[in-house]
């Protein structure tokens, strides 16, 4: 039968994203179809709200020193000058 086919994928595709997003192996667990695919789209989901707070704590960290990030920024612009340069005399020889 088609649809059993596609309740072993349905269930393979629950396993698979609350086992990769490490949600884990709860005492909760979906009992019908719609339940799982619910689950799934909800673990995902929280998985993107997670991504995006982490980045933003990453990015914040970042930039908390802005004479540092300028400081290597005029680094990385003298090193591409520098690069350049020498092209430039490597083709006057």
């Amino acid at each position: 039968d088609d649809s059993d086919i596609w309740d072993v994928y349905l269930v393979a595709f629950y396993w698979g994203v609350f086992t990769l997003t490490t949600i884990g192996y709860g005492d909760a667990y979906p009992h019908n179809h719609a339940e799982y695919a619910l689950c799934s789209v909800t673990m995902l989901l929280s998985v993107f709200v997670w991504e995006y707070v982490l980045a933003s704590i990453v990015s914040l960290l970042s930039t908390f020193d802005p004479h540092k990030i300028r400081f290597e920024q005029n680094l990385d612009d003298l090193n591409v000058l520098l690069a350049s340069r020498y092209e430039m005399g490597k083709l006057q020889e």
